[in-house]
């Protein structure tokens, strides 16, 4: 008989299990991950859209080195591109601000780019900058000759601006000259500088000594030949200053300013063929430049033939027109050309300032735009534009008709008094022209004459 066997296996727990089991999810990593997640996609966007840079792309602006900007500025000094080479010098500074040559040849273009800029001063002012950046590299290293040097050259500069500190200006550059020679005593820039200095402290003999041998020491140093030009020029040798003007040129054949030397070199020889053609070769090297437009005008104005002068005049003001000291140039040969009426407009414009429409602006807007010319404070370079001011007001004044321009005269009258009471050409058309003013203002007819400042 067969049995049957039944095992009756309990085993624990309500199922078998095969695999492992699972642990239960932790809400707050969830929410970590759903964060990182989120963030990353956020991030990812930010790229796309280019609001931040992958960590490996190269730098949208390359950095770049003080060389660089060193060459930059070379460059465009090598070019005639002054500005440029001043505004890449500082930048060169900035990179590096304890490198004093590059302060030394930051200061040396300032002053050369002064040459290109036409009022006292618009020049006073850059050459203050360039005295500002040649004493921080004094400062920086008080035995660097070169840094002594165009500190001489910045400070006899400057020198011809300032009447009043002229002589202390010339002792300290030629001091600092000095300091540069017994630095380096075979220093071809503070021998030139130094020759350029005693030529305006009209040593004449000795400057020309040091500037001859500046410029045999280094014959392909545009500066020795350029301050040799400068010192043959002081001293009236004009065509030994043309040639080594020249050979300044060979060296740095861009440099308007030395070509605008040249022809008034030329000028002075009486050679008005060679001095044009000086002239307008500046201004083939710099269309913009005011200053060939001024010196052609110049000399057509010391020619008598005042219409030629008057419209290089007008081309200057087309460039800039708001320098008071084309308005006062161009009123002088309105003068001489006996356009009293337009002497009078460009003189007041030169002296007091003057406002009007701008020649470039829209002729629709409205308000027309205006254009600012500042007066100009009376000075060397201002003194002419004063008294021929004063002699237009003297002359037109007329007492049949009732016009008295003479209170305006007077004023000007008492200021040339103050500024050039030695100079017996200026005190003589004053005395002249006060003279008119008292028949004017006591009624008394007089015949008309023609105001007569100094000729051209």
């Amino acid at each position: 008989m067969c049995s049957e066997i039944f095992l009756d296996v309990n085993l624990p727990g309500d199922r078998l299990q095969f695999r492992p089991a699972r642990r239960r999810s932790n809400p707050w990593r969830v929410l970590v991950l759903l964060a990182l997640i989120f963030g990353g996609l956020w991030l990812v966007s930010l790229v796309s859209a280019g609001r931040i840079r992958r960590p490996f792309d190269p730098t949208p602006t390359p950095t770049r080195t003080v060389e660089s900007y060193v060459n930059e500025g070379e460059g465009h000094f090598e070019d005639g591109r002054l500005e440029p080479s001043v505004a890449a010098y500082r930048l060169a500074i900035a990179a590096d601000p304890s490198n004093v040559q590059l302060r030394v040849e930051l200061a040396r273009v300032m002053v050369y780019s002064s040459a290109s800029l036409t009022t006292d001063a618009q020049r006073r002012e850059r050459l203050q900058e360039a005295r500002d950046v040649i004493e921080q590299a004094v400062r920086l290293n008080p035995d660097h000759s070169n840094a002594y040097a165009v500190r001489a050259l910045t400070l006899d500069w400057l020198s011809a601006l300032a009447p009043q500190d002229r002589e202390e200006l010339l002792t300290q550059a030629s001091d600092a000259a000095v300091r540069a020679l017994q630095l380096s005593s075979s220093n071809p820039l503070a021998q030139a500088f130094y020759a350029e200095v005693l030529a305006d402290q009209q040593k004449w003999s000795q400057a020309l000594d040091v500037a001859a041998r500046a410029a045999e020491l280094a014959p392909g140093l545009m500066d020795a030949h350029r301050a040799y030009g400068y010192v043959l020029e002081s001293n009236g040798l004009y065509a030994q200053a043309i040639q080594e003007y020249q050979r300044a040129l060979e060296i740095n054949p861009s440099l308007g300013f030395i070509y605008i030397s040249i022809g008034q070199n030329y000028r002075k020889l009486g050679d008005i063929e060679r001095s044009l053609e000086a002239f307008d070769r500046a201004s083939q090297l710099n269309p913009e430049d005011v200053l060939p437009y001024l010196a052609i005008g110049r000399t057509y104005y010391q020619l008598g033939e005042y219409f030629v002068a008057a419209r290089n005049l007008e081309k200057a003001l087309t460039l800039d027109n708001t320098n008071p000291d084309i308005y006062g140039r161009l009123g002088l040969v309105y003068f001489h050309g006996k356009n009293y009426e337009g002497a009078l407009i460009e003189l007041r414009c030169a002296v007091d300032g003057c406002q009007h429409d701008d020649p470039r602006a829209d002729p629709e807007a409205e308000p027309t735009p205006q254009v600012e010319v500042p007066g100009q404070p009376l000075s060397v370079t201002s003194v002419e534009y004063y008294y021929t001011l004063s002699s237009v007001l003297a002359a037109l004044s007329d007492p049949d008709a009732g016009v008295n321009y003479c209170p305006e005269a007077r004023d000007l009258f008492t200021q040339l008094e103050a500024f050039a009471a030695e100079d017996p050409i200026v005190m003589g058309i004053v005395e002249e022209n006060r003279n008119i003013c008292n028949l004017v203002e006591a009624g008394i007819p007089f015949p008309t004459a023609t105001p007569n400042p100094a000729a051209p």
